[in-house]
């Protein structure tokens, strides 16, 4: 949801709000019936910056907010846009289908491009003037921090982005018959704006979309289910690790109605949190722009490639290392290579058992590894030169990638975030790394 966020704040000062976000409040209670009945305002936090504060006490398990549907932008708001749709199914020919965030995406730079003629324009404008994804950082930033720059190659699917080029290519746009790529969606504002509905988004139940516009071609559009939509002015409540959030969608009337309820209480004028799901600092900061510096939820993933890496190293130590090729094929048939991962104070299940069946098991006929990896987890104290030698290689790894940034001339604001995240990281690592001595 908020972008560019560092850590929770407490309180800040009270302030007028932006034209932006004045302009958006209009748009919701005029445009969409929204009653602020918790009587949310915004304003500027230490630390947070943007945020949601309300004029009076919100008790524990209490509503935050309750949006009339049509409020959102979901596959409904698309249906019922029919220039929009129009086109998108003329560009489409019935042969081409887009995943869900791709085309929320197209109909944001389309009402992007539309500028004031746009029905969603207040909500446009109150969007972050900047992000600061790691996806912005500078090319010797990304080049110096290999270890965040893999993940946000992965975030953003390059191939996605070229299928929407190509088929988007030779379209026109009804409005002004420029081109669409790259005269009008430029490839930086198109990852911008994919972005911004990846961490904006909230879950819809896709049979309730479904069930709204069964008749409409809209759902011709797309190949996975519309369990996604954007939320105006709930997207700019910021998250935190020590609360619990409950979504709903239900119908009161003749509509549908959005509600947020949060497990904490807060105090009026205290800023208002939810939980945005139990991230990770990578996956916050890839995702989301931000990342806490003690964050409850925070873990190392440990992929193949890393312990392929450490048994090249024991190979050259001990020359008697010899692993069956078909241990690896067993590891990745049976999934054991997902949910490697070192928390606080202990490895994940799949992890130790992969170190244990990779490195302490003897075994080589396949027929005995169903046993040995199904069975009892080996005792940890067997695998702790190997967590020990682990832990060691990532942290060399995150400790290159911030001498190779501190070594650049300047960062950037995006840089900058970078850095701070993994020298924290190195700190989680080092406490890890102390556990297990």
């Amino acid at each position: 949801m908020n972008s560019g966020k560092k850590c929770p704040g407490i309180q800040g000062n009270v302030e007028k709000p932006s034209q932006e976000i004045i302009e958006l409040c209009r748009f919701m209670k005029h445009q969409k019936n929204w009653k602020n009945d918790t009587m949310l305002c915004v304003r500027e936090f230490p630390g947070t910056g943007r945020g949601l504060y309300s004029r009076k006490v919100l008790e524990g398990n209490s509503e935050i907010i309750d949006l009339p549907f049509d409020a959102l932008i979901s596959l409904k708001s698309i249906s019922e846009d029919e220039r929009f749709l129009m086109f998108m199914l003329e560009v489409s020919d019935g042969k081409f289908k887009w995943k869900m965030q791709t085309l929320l995406t197209i109909f944001l730079l389309w009402n992007w491009h539309l500028g004031d003629k746009s029905p969603w324009k207040a909500y446009l404008r109150s969007l972050p003037k900047e992000l600061y994804h790691p996806h912005f950082c500078s090319v010797d930033e990304l080049v110096a921090s290999p270890v965040v720059s893999e993940r946000v190659i992965d975030s953003v699917n390059q191939s996605e982005v070229k299928e929407v080029q190509k088929v988007l290519q030779n379209a026109v746009c009804p409005c002004c018959s420029e081109k669409f790529f790259p005269d009008l969606f430029p490839k930086r504002k198109f990852i911008e704006f994919y972005l911004i509905c990846n961490s904006r988004t909230v879950y819809i139940p896709p049979d309730t979309i479904k069930s709204m516009i069964r008749e409409s071609k809209a759902l011709d559009l797309i190949s996975n289910e519309p369990n996604m939509a954007l939320a105006p002015f709930l997207d700019l409540i910021n998250h935190s690790d020590s609360t619990k959030t409950l979504c709903s969608l239900a119908k009161r009337g003749p509509g549908f109605f959005y509600t947020l309820k949060t497990s904490t209480k807060f105090d009026k004028g205290q800023q208002i949190f939810i939980n945005y799901g139990p991230h990770c600092n990578m996956k916050l900061l890839i995702e989301y722009g931000f990342f806490l510096p003690e964050n409850s939820n925070e873990f190392i993933e440990v992929s193949m490639t890393d312990i392929e890496e450490l048994i090249k190293k024991l190979k050259r130590n001990h020359q008697n290392l010899q692993i069956p090729s078909n241990k690896f094929r067993y590891i990745r048939d049976h999934n054991l290579h997902e949910k490697m991962f070192i928390e606080a104070s202990r490895f994940s299940h799949n992890l130790e058992i992969v170190l244990h069946f990779l490195l302490l098991d003897r075994n080589i006929y396949e027929n005995n590894y169903h046993q040995v990896v199904f069975g009892n987890i080996p005792e940890e104290s067997c695998l702790t030169e190997y967590k020990i030698l682990l832990i060691n290689q990532l942290l060399d790894h995150y400790r290159e990638s911030l001498r190779n940034l501190q070594a650049l001339e300047s960062l950037t604001k995006c840089g900058k975030i970078v850095r701070k995240f993994l020298e924290c990281r190195i700190e989680f690592m080092t406490k890890c790394l102390n556990k297990n001595q």
